[in-house]
């Protein structure tokens, strides 16, 4: 994806917050893939308040500018960082689809 994306990442120590940068990475261009028109750039922040001790304490927050100027901000807390990010991308995803009025409808029967 060729949207410029900056991380800051407090999680880990040296090739474990690249690996999640990676991870990150990875996980945005999935999820945005249909929506990489509209986005201007990407902003992502992961901490891990309590480190190795554990816990519900990942915390991703990311921020995306649109093209049109809007900034869409979403965050998301969990026990790991990658699950944090999945998390925040999939809310990311969501209110982009919403701004864009691409909704899912479902039909019952």
């Amino acid at each position: 994806m060729n949207i410029p994306m900056d991380f800051l990442i407090r999680a880990g120590q040296g090739e474990v917050a690249e690996t999640l940068r990676e991870y990150a990475d990875r996980r945005l261009a999935f999820a945005l893939r249909p929506f990489a028109h509209r986005l201007q750039s990407l902003t992502l922040r992961l901490v891990d308040t309590n480190g190795p001790r554990g816990g519900v304490d990942a915390r991703c927050a990311i921020t995306a500018t649109l093209a049109d100027g809007r900034r869409i901000f979403v965050k998301a807390t969990a026990a790991w960082p990658t699950a944090a990010i999945t998390s925040a991308a999939g809310r990311l995803k969501a209110a982009i689809r919403r701004q864009s009025g691409q909704h899912r409808f479902c039909v019952g029967t």
